[in-house]
């Protein structure tokens, strides 16, 4: 399997054959450019580890071709997207550990996020379950709401995440098994609303910023 760096400009893999069907890929040698400079602008401020991952503008280019598929990249302001952590998810679809690496660095704000929810589990294991789908579900490219070949950088990889793990938790009290109209099921569901659009705040998303696209049966 190639990593994160073998992979090149030239060989964006199967996201980039996935965007080249598509259509998505012939960007201008303008718009091209334009990316390469926001890229590594963003990648200077980021952390050292990031930049140690080797990732060509190419690859992360072609991961967010592959990802943005509800939206044409040759509009997108490249400036508006989270362009070091692409390149972390990236590198995670080409199984670079270094890169899984940097995401189980989120594992506290997870432990944060599935407090109180997960009642059976310590904090700890829990998001150590939910990192754990999130890598089987890339690696398998299946499961579109862990898969972080999805992450398409409009949020911080870190509010991607949180909300990932509040909106499975949302789904499963709307599931039809849990459809038991009664006031606990009402009452439990505001609650985890209300504590989903606070995480969001606490890691800098917007209250009320798309919610429900982000659930975890909804098309990404």
């Amino acid at each position: 399997m190639p990593t994160a760096r073998t992979v090149t400009h030239d060989e964006p893999g199967l996201q980039g054959k996935r965007a080249r069907r598509g259509g998505s890929w012939a960007l201008s040698p303008r718009r091209r450019s334009a990316f390469s400079m926001e890229y590594f602008r963003q990648l200077g401020g980021a952390d050292a580890a990031v930049s140690a991952l080797g990732l060509t503008p190419g690859v992360v280019l072609a991961h967010l071709i592959a990802a943005l598929t509800h939206r044409d990249l040759a509009r997108v302001g490249f400036e508006r997207l989270h362009l070091a952590d692409a390149a972390v998810a990236a590198g995670c679809a080409a199984g670079d550990p270094a890169a899984w690496g940097l995401v189980s660095e989120h594992a506290l704000l997870i432990q944060r996020a599935v407090s109180g929810w997960e009642p059976a589990l310590h904090p700890a294991l829990a998001a150590k379950r939910f990192l754990d789908g999130v890598r089987a579900a890339t690696e398998r490219d299946e499961d579109a709401a862990l898969n972080i070949r999805r992450y398409a950088a409009e949020t911080p990889l870190r509010v991607w995440l949180v909300d990932r793990v509040l909106g499975r938790q949302v789904a499963r009290l709307r599931a039809p098994a849990a459809r038991a109209v009664n006031e606990d099921l009402r009452l439990a569901i505001e609650s985890l609303e209300a504590r989903r659009e606070h995480a969001r705040k606490v890691v800098g998303l917007p209250p009320g910023a798309a919610v429900e696209r982000l659930l975890p049966d909804s098309p990404r």
